[in-house]
């Protein structure tokens, strides 16, 4: 039996724009805390604890057969708070409104020269946050959902939420071992899986107020009058959070998954053989444990189930030209299905499954040459791998959602994008040399070459009311895949001494790094309309300053990192 868990608590880093970098003067510069009492205060921390449990048994009836059989369990909290607002400014110090390259009047030079100069002016303002909740005065009717409860008190306008995720996950596998002789090895196994992942949020902190209602701020921009329709808990409604309490949405998604495997491997004097084959069933499916007043009919439900059954398939050989020299080849195909969050328009508010739900399709080959030698061990592998049939799911307020006579109006959105494909192939090296007995040279490269190779499909949801607001195009096809080094490579120089220490000098090096992006910036609507949606002539030039702006994909400067470490130990 095997137990261990490691609560883990800390401030999180914010993402930014390189306008408030500058602003700050470090790339280091984090938007999500500010000084309160005098001391930091971060808006955002994560706070996690996961314990395992596993129960494992081996068995070897036979010097030739082993049979493996391991249970276990997994529990806990995760999540991480924010700050959630309602009728009052963002408090985000780097909302875009702010910064000077939104602002087009005589304001834009104070503002710039605010944020270079005071550090308080690119931090959150617990200050004024708490001040806002001490004044704001309100009186709720028929509060709790009990007719003639009337509360009156301060109604927290900004309050700090602990968004939960919380997971319980079952484990249970069989593995057998059996050596037909010295040369065929067969194995093979059963495996299960359950998981149920809690999604809710806590009311952590009130910053001053006496209560928090539990009411849906976006709901209410366009539907202010319908009282049933903005309440989150329609069972409880105008009901009034105190700190510790959930509100907002709780929902689960569960899944349940049942696989098996098998492989066999030959060996020769100059070749090793592989081949091996996996089927799994997998399902998932929602359980909602609040009635929302937007969807009183399928949010506090049980889902119809997504069923999929996944397989794959995998083999490779290897060539010893001599006991130090190898060369290896391997293939596979597998597919598999699309994770739970990704499988849900809304999971939030409703059970509603994404359309025409599809497995996504990997295939991918790798070749290379192992070098084994008692100083020297090097190993050079390029890969090809396709990934088919991606589907994600994100929810966002959009500023141009809707279009209307007058414009654009703002809306919060359910974007769903599918038939995501993309290319991934490159070289990989390591090298590890031993310098006599105590000095060592490691050294490792990747160059890759990540793309986009369709233009995925896009339907936008208008999250109040679960209306398609529009199907199209994301021109996304040869974009490279965001947030990863392409480029990579790191040299180290170790030395061990025979008096039990050592130290070790590393320089890495990151390059080809590519900025994520908003695919709705990738669409027709995107360089067809300039400021009125009812005339479509009026198209961005192509090849424009402006066409670049919104189209191109931005590369982030390569980086280099220097690490020197080392460490000592005694024998008592």
């Amino acid at each position: 039996i095997t137990a261990f868990g490691a609560p883990v608590k800390r401030g999180r880093a914010g993402v930014s724009t390189q306008e408030m970098n500058d602003f700050a003067g470090t790339n280091f510069y984090n938007p999500n805390w500010g000084y309160q009492n005098g001391e930091v205060r971060n808006s955002r921390i994560a706070n996690s604890h996961e314990p395992a449990v596993i129960f494992r048994h081996d068995w070897t009836p036979t010097e030739r057969t082993r049979l493996t059989t391991a249970v276990s369990y997994q529990f806990g909290r995760d999540g991480a708070t924010a700050i959630d607002w309602y009728d009052a400014r963002d408090p985000r110090p780097d909302y875009y409104r702010k910064l000077p390259s939104y602002i087009e009047n005589e304001q834009r030079d104070l503002v710039a020269d605010l944020l270079s100069t005071d550090e308080n002016a690119r931090q959150i303002d617990w200050g004024y946050m708490f001040e806002v909740n001490r004044n704001s005065i309100a009186t709720i009717l028929n509060a709790d959902g009990i007719e003639g409860n009337t509360v009156t008190g301060n109604r927290a306008q900004y309050v700090i939420e602990d968004r939960r995720f919380d997971t319980r996950r079952a484990n249970a596998n069989i593995n057998l071992e059996h050596n037909l002789s010295d040369r065929l090895r067969v194995s093979g196994g059963l495996n299960y899986q359950y998981q149920k992942v809690r999604n809710f949020k806590v009311l952590d902190d009130l910053l001053g107020a006496d209560f928090y209602l539990d009411i849906d701020k976006f709901a209410e921009f366009d539907f202010a009058g319908d009282n049933e329709f903005i309440q989150n808990d329609l069972d409880i409604p105008n009901k009034l959070i105190q700190e510790g309490e959930t509100f907002g949405y709780d929902y689960a998604t569960l899944t349940s998954k049942a696989g098996a495997w098998g492989q066999f491997e030959f060996t020769t004097n100059h070749f090793d053989f592989f081949a091996s084959a996996q089927g799994a069933q997998t399902e998932f499916w929602r359980e909602g444990n609040l009635r929302n007043g937007k969807f009183p009919d399928n949010s506090a439900t049980v889902s119809e189930k997504a069923s999929f059954f996944d397989y794959g398939v995998k083999g490779g050989a290897t060539f010893k030209l001599d006991g130090r020299n190898y060369f290896i080849l391997n293939a596979s195909f597998q597919n598999q299905a699309p994770l739970p969050r990704n499988g849900f328009v809304s999971p939030r508010t409703r059970d509603q499954l994404v359309g025409d739900l599809q497995q996504e399709q990997i295939t991918s080959v790798e070749g290379g040459y192992l070098l084994r030698a008692p100083y020297a061990k090097i190993r050079l592998v390029g890969y090809y791998t396709e990934f088919a049939n991606q589907t994600t799911a994100q929810s966002f307020y959009l500023d141009n959602a809707v279009a209307t006579e007058e414009g654009f109006e703002g809306g919060f959105v359910n974007y769903i994008m599918t038939g995501i494909n993309t290319r991934h192939m490159g070289l990989e090296l390591g090298a590890e040399v031993a310098l006599g007995a105590a000095w060592r040279v490691r050294g490792a490269a990747s160059l890759g070459e990540f793309i986009y190779t369709s233009r995925p499909n896009v339907s936008v949801y208008l999250d109040n009311l679960a209306e398609v607001l529009r199907q199209e195009k994301v021109y996304i096809k040869n974009f490279y895949v965001p947030n990863l080094p392409q480029t990579a490579g790191t040299i180290s120089l170790s030395y061990n001494s025979p008096k039990f220490w050592f130290a070790n000098l590393n320089v890495n090096y990151f390059d080809n790094i590519w900025i994520d992006f908003n695919p709705e910036r990738r669409t027709n609507a995107a360089v067809s309309f300039v400021e009125n949606p009812l005339f479509p002539s009026q198209v961005v030039e192509p090849g424009s300053e402006l066409w670049q702006k919104i189209l191109y994909q931005e590369k982030a400067p390569s980086a280099y990192t220097i690490d020197f470490f080392g460490g000592k130990s005694w024998k008592v």
